[in-house]
């Protein structure tokens, strides 16, 4: 049995955020780790901060949330174990993360 997968999908300016020696890449999945992070401590405070105003996101159970349905469901859950799979860059700010 396949284990059920998160998609991101997030429109960020990589460039605010980078310093230029790094790729961006490396960026997302920091930002993905530190986005699970947030969301395991019910952080909704800082993921308002960091996530665009564009957000597409499936929860493992195949459902597709905007932005204020992801925050709306935000709360201290706890440690989950989270891995990219893969990450795919289209353009300059624009970006799919997928990982379970």
């Amino acid at each position: 049995m396949k284990k059920p997968i998160r998609l991101f999908i997030f429109l960020i300016s990589l460039h605010s955020m980078a310093d230029s020696s790094r790729c961006d890449e490396t960026l997302l999945k920091e930002l993905n780790f530190a986005i699970n992070e947030a969301e395991d401590r019910g952080d909704r405070r800082w993921l308002e901060e960091v996530l665009a105003p564009e957000l597409a996101f499936r929860r493992a159970s195949g459902a597709i949330v905007g932005r204020e349905a992801f925050l709306r469901d935000v709360k201290p859950r706890g440690h989950s174990k989270f891995e990219i799979e893969t990450i795919d860059l289209y353009h300059a700010n624009r970006a799919i993360v997928t990982g379970k």
